[in-house]
This record gives C-alpha cells, sequence and structure tokens, in this order.
C-alpha cells in the first residue's frame, strides 16, 4: 500500500471511529445544502421513510454533560430516561436549532413525557410520536404498519410534497431500502471481524462506527466503510489476548464507557444495544409489492427488545451470538430508570447463569457520572471470569 493511499485510510478511518460532536456537522451540512433535517429518537423508526421523503434522518443523541437542570425540572426530576432529558437538555440550550422535526416511539412512559414536553415548547417545529405495540401478532404488525403510513403522511406534507402519499413513492422508497440495505450488510461484514481472537477495532470505536451510519449520508458512509473493510481484516486492535465480552445495553451513546470497560482488562467483541440489534442484522425485503409491510417486518421485532414480553426468546438469541462470538462473560450496563430493562434484569442474569455464562448487571447513568463504581464492578467481575 502506498503511504499517500495508506494516509487517506488512516484518515477515514479517524473519521469513522470518532463521534466528537456527535454527528452535528453532517446535519448542518444537509441543512446547508436545502434538505430537511429530521432526528430519530428511536432505532424502531425506519430511516428509509424520511430519506424517501427528500429528508436527512439524523440519530439524536444527548449531550455529554452531567448535569441537566432544565430537562429535570420540567421533564419531572433525576428518576427519568437520562437520554431524554439529555436530549431535552440539548434541545433548550438551542443545541438542535438545526432540527426541522423529530420522530420517536413510546417506547415507555418517559418518552411519551418527553413528547410533551416538545409539544409545550414548540420545538423543534415538527414533532411525531408514532405509538409502538407491546407483544408481536398480526394484529399489532398491522397497527404499526398503520403507524408508519400515518409518519409517512405526515413527512410527506412537511416535504412540502403533501400530494405524493407514501404509495405513490413507492419507487423512491426502494432506492432509500437499497441503500440503507448496503449499510446494514457493511455493518455485518464489520461485525464478522469481531470473530478474530484479537479485533481489528475496540469496542469503542465499533460503537462509533455504528452511530456514525446513523447520522452521515449514508452513501458517503457506505463508501467509506466499504473501502475500509480489506484494511480492517488486517488490523489489530491489542496484541494481548484478554478476556472476551458482550456488552447489552440500549441507548448507549457514548464509546468511553466501551473504552472504560476495556481497561479494566477485557476485549469487547459483541454488542447487544438498540442500535445494532434492530438496525443491523436484518434487512428490509426490497422485492415485494408492499414496502410499508417489509418495513414493518424488519423494524417491528419484539424478540429483541426488553420492553417486550418475549424475554426468552431474547434471551436465546443472547446465548447464540454468546456461543457465536466466543464470548467468556456478559456485562449488561443497563440505565439508570429505564425500567424494561430493570424489570427484566433478574430474568437476563438467572437464564445466562442456567447456561453457564457469567454475567453481571450494572447501573449506568447516560452520562459519564458513576464510571469509577462501573470499573471497580467490572474489575472484579473480570477476575471471577478469569479464575474460571
Amino acid at each position: 500500500m502506498t503511504s499517500a493511499k495508506n494516509a487517506k485510510v488512516e484518515k477515514d478511518l479517524k473519521e469513522l471511529t470518532e463521534f466528537d460532536d456527535r454527528g452535528i456537522k453532517w446535519a448542518k451540512q444537509a441543512k446547508s445544502q436545502g434538505q430537511k433535517v429530521i432526528g430519530v429518537m428511536d432505532s424502531y423508526l425506519p430511516e428509509e421513510l424520511v430519506i424517501a421523503h427528500g429528508m436527512f434522518p439524523w440519530l439524536v443523541t444527548g449531550r455529554t454533560q452531567v448535569e441537566t437542570p432544565i430537562a429535570d425540572l420540567i421533564h419531572g426530576g433525576t428518576k427519568y430516561c437520562g437520554h431524554c432529558n439529555h436530549v431535552l437538555e440539548a434541545i433548550h440550550h438551542g443545541e438542535m436549532d438545526f432540527l426541522d422535526g423529530l420522530i420517536h416511539t413510546d417506547w415507555d412512559d418517559d418518552r411519551r413525557r418527553f413528547g410533551d414536553v416538545l409539544d409545550y415548547w414548540g420545538k423543534p417545529g415538527l414533532a411525531i410520536e408514532v405509538h409502538l405495540p407491546f407483544a408481536q401478532s398480526v394484529t399489532s404488525s398491522h397497527w404499526y404498519q398503520h403507524e408508519l403510513t400515518r409518519l409517512s403522511d405526515v413527512l410527506a406534507g412537511f416535504s412540502g410534497k403533501a400530494h405524493q402519499s407514501a404509495y405513490i413513492d413507492q419507487n423512491r422508497l426502494l432506492d432509500a431500502i437499497i441503500t440503507v440495505n448496503k449499510t446494514r450488510q457493511l455493518l455485518r461484514k464489520l461485525y464478522e471481524l469481531r470473530k478474530k481472537e484479537i479485533p481489528p477495532l475496540t469496542g469503542g470505536e465499533y460503537l462509533n462506527i455504528l452511530l456514525n451510519s446513523r447520522v452521515m449520508p449514508k452513501e458517503l458512509f457506505n463508501t467509506k466503510l466499504e473501502a475500509l473493510l480489506p484494511s480492517l481484516e488486517k488490523r489489530q486492535s491489542s496484541k494481548v489476548k484478554r478476556p472476551i465480552v458482550l456488552i447489552s445495553s440500549d441507548f448507549l451513546h457514548l464509546a468511553e464507557y466501551l473504552d472504560a470497560v476495556e481497561s479494566c482488562g477485557c476485549a469487547i467483541a459483541m454488542t447487544d444495544f438498540d442500535l445494532d440489534r434492530i438496525f443491523v442484522w436484518k434487512d428490509v425485503d426490497p422485492s415485494g409489492r408492499d414496502r410499508m409491510a417489509a418495513l414493518v417486518d424488519a423494524y417491528f421485532t419484539p424478540s429483541t427488545d426488553a420492553r417486550f414480553g418475549e424475554w426468552d426468546k431474547q434471551m436465546e438469541r443472547l446465548i447464540a451470538q454468546v456461543k457465536e462470538f466466543n464470548i467468556d462473560g456478559v456485562i449488561q450496563l443497563r440505565q439508570t430508570w429505564s425500567r424494561p430493562r430493570e424489570i427484566r434484569s433478574p430474568h437476563f442474569l438467572k437464564r445466562l447463569t442456567e447456561a453457564s455464562i457469567p454475567a453481571i448487571s450494572i447501573e449506568r447513568e447516560y452520562s459519564m457520572a458513576n464510571i469509577g463504581q462501573i470499573k471497580t464492578r467490572v474489575g472484579a467481575f473480570l477476575e471471577m471470569v478469569a479464575a474460571r
């Protein structure tokens, strides 16, 4: 490889493995090019719909400061979803004034309250809540398809093309599906490299690539990652063989958490996040005539999420990944006041124990507030894993 080509590889790798400004530069770039920017709060909401209506989807992550005084006051205190509070704090301080709209689900009561605050503030200009059913059935799938069709119709009107319904936009929706499927396929190739004895990237670098896939223009991200994959196949993040762990969490957007875990003496070879569970592992089927139904089939997957009652299916999938990626132990970093995770946690630990998989569940803040306590507990857990 020539020095010039090597320099470009390192530059592109740095760009994809860093997430310093939460991807705000990409949203502002799209805005400067005349696109409306739609913030996406939940992985259950198809970016394909936003793209099909000519707008720019942008994953909404919260500010990294520990304190959220305004959000605590108006959202009901600190005993609520940290992701929601940190996003509200950022919106209040004008850090997301570039957003033209924001879409979210009623994943839990905290997100419903989040939507109420947006309505009260009147910003961003468009705020849409999509109802997410609690169970998977023919009826609930039909309902979620109705909800996505409603979302598409609202986006069509907001884009200035109200005459173009979701049905009329089928060709553009197909183009969006193909583009986003390419992103998924490339990410799956990247995840395959995590099976190597020495993974090519740290856990934090993998997370930042995943985050960048949700804030960068899709074509640009696809081009850069596809060009990097051959180099990553030869790359090693460490020369030291360490215990291999899987991290399970939701709404974890700070690579520093994973860096801190690895600093305790392990390598993160796999993650079980809302970002990858829902987005990475299944393509949207582009072959059928009813593409809205295909979106529902790909995105509405209750067997992946603690919010839904299909806990045994969720654990079967997780245990299968532990075996596939040769995991030595599982660390759940559940966000404080994440009630779905909190309620499922005893079952989570019980099933892993029954499968003879070392596991621990640790609460974390959305920000890095309690990282010292986390490192202490992770260190003790890794000693236990090493002693097996």
